[in-house]
């Protein structure tokens, strides 16, 4: 074996040098021709075996690159779909509400005039008119008063929420996970975005205060989803 390795190093012409002195001693210079002409054999096999390697190496990189595009596109696509599946339930959820506020609203709103055309008969008209504005005026207040305050709470949290989100993806740049982990933390974001969206202009295709009111306790609780499973792999 070690005979059939120097032979394949030193090559066909010093094997013919090797052979018309087979029973002859080499002369001192020969023997450094053959063990340069062995060097360079080397040499030349480790360059081939370097290239090899740097081939190999570039081949499973770009597996890894096409695996993970893939990853992404089939993360975004899922998170396409339960946002779209949340909206729509958002969507029915906000017509019932605004259902039940409107028949409430408008029995209040009968009762107090009732009251006032008894009380006040010779003044019906006015006095109707008048408690109408008043009411509407105090329940547009109302309604107003009560989003601010659910705008303050929910953009606290998404503060500290997006403070945890920082943190996190701090620690995660240390990780050998640090692509997967900044894929959860770019949905988390998306997330707060959205979120923050909703809380800022709520529905802007209603024509007054009420119809622009969103609730937001679907996005809440989606978000607090995405923090839960954040909070895990941290």
């Amino acid at each position: 074996m070690i005979s059939f390795t120097i032979y394949g190093l030193l090559g066909v012409r010093t094997l013919e040098l090797l052979r018309s002195h087979k029973n002859k001693s080499l002369t001192e210079d020969e023997l450094n021709a053959l063990i340069a002409h062995a060097h360079l054999k080397v040499d030349h096999l480790r360059r081939q075996l370097s290239e090899q390697q740097v081939r190999e190496e570039q081949h499973i990189a770009r597996a890894i690159a096409d695996q993970r595009e893939a990853d992404e596109r089939i993360a975004a696509e899922r998170l396409r779909i339960e946002l779209q599946r949340v909206q729509q339930q958002q969507d029915v959820e906000i017509e019932r509400a605004v259902m039940q506020k409107r028949s409430l609203w408008e029995t209040e709103l009968e009762d107090q005039l009732r009251r006032t055309a008894a009380a006040h008969s010779e003044h019906l008209e006015q006095v109707i008119r008048t408690q109408r504005q008043l009411f509407e005026i105090e329940h547009n207040q109302k309604v107003e008063e009560a989003v601010r305050l659910e705008r303050d709470h929910h953009s606290r949290e998404v503060g500290a929420a997006l403070s945890r989100l920082a943190g996190i993806e701090s620690a995660l740049n240390s990780r050998v996970a640090l692509d997967s982990e900044n894929r959860r933390a770019k949905q988390f974001w998306i997330a707060c975005h959205n979120l923050i969206e909703s809380i800022k202009h709520g529905n802007k295709a209603g024509e007054d205060m009420e119809k622009r009111r969103l609730p937001l306790e679907e996005s809440l609780s989606l978000l607090q989803q995405v923090l839960f499973t954040l909070s895990i792999f941290h």
